[in-house]
């Protein structure tokens, strides 16, 4: 019977896909496939400014999908793995390469209001945007720790057995991601003049500029500009 067949009524569970995915059924997997992309996408595409991005990030995450249920390391819940792979992998995707201008991703990336006020999609986009992107330059210890704490729910007991190391280390990196967040939000949203002033002072004295703004330069393309032609002068 075709994997696409409903049985007494009622469509095939993830579970039970996933079962004939590792006896070596790719039907079953074919299945799964059409039933996740489509979300997985439009997911994607929230963390992600480019459609086309979003679509490469899940292929390669269904085909490590594929890859681990066939060798029988399928998880206890399909769809929330699914979803923290395809989160972990557009984050690696934003540390290989900054945000240039495009695309926003589809209006339906972080809701289904249409009555809303477009400056406001705008804003709540751009503000996952910033989110995602300042998470991407998290230490990873610290990025998991978060997000294990924070997006998934999961107590300090259980985010110190995940990363194995001891609870109050545990707290300790959720702390420090926290805090560097504040901080990179904090040095996103300062005035590019006072930057600029920062970054001339440091450049004067021969010394390295402040944390704070090296963190601005980071997310701001203008700055970063400024910094390389005061270098190129200085050369």
């Amino acid at each position: 019977m075709s994997t696409r067949c409903r049985l007494a009524g009622t469509a095939v569970s993830d579970a039970e896909l996933v079962q004939r995915v590792s006896s070596g059924d790719d039907g079953a997997f074919a299945d799964l496939d059409a039933r996740h992309r489509a979300a997985l996408t439009r997911y994607a595409g929230s963390l992600l400014r480019s459609r086309h991005d979003a679509d490469d990030v899940v292929q390669d995450v269904l085909i490590r999908a594929h890859h681990a249920l066939r060798c029988g390391q399928g998880p206890d819940e399909l769809r929330p793995w699914l979803y923290r792979m395809t989160r972990n992998r557009a984050i690696d995707e934003l540390r290989r390469s900054r945000w240039g201008v495009g695309s926003l991703g589809d209006d339906d990336c972080l809701g289904d209001d249409r009555r809303e006020d477009p400056a406001s999609i705008l804003v709540r986009k751009e503000s996952l945007h910033h989110l995602v992107e300042d998470l991407a330059g998290l230490p990873q210890r610290q990025r998991d720790a978060l997000l294990a704490r924070e997006l998934e729910g999961r107590s300090p007991g259980q985010v110190a057995e995940q990363l194995g190391v001891s609870v109050m280390a545990a707290q300790k990196l959720v702390a420090r991601a926290r805090a560097n967040l504040v901080k990179t939000r904090d040095a996103r949203d300062t005035d590019c003049r006072l930057i600029v002033a920062l970054l001339l002072d440091a450049h004067a004295r021969g010394v390295r500029p402040t944390e704070h703004a090296v963190r601005h330069v980071g997310g701001c393309d203008a700055c970063r500009a400024f910094q390389c032609d005061m270098r190129g002068l200085a050369a």
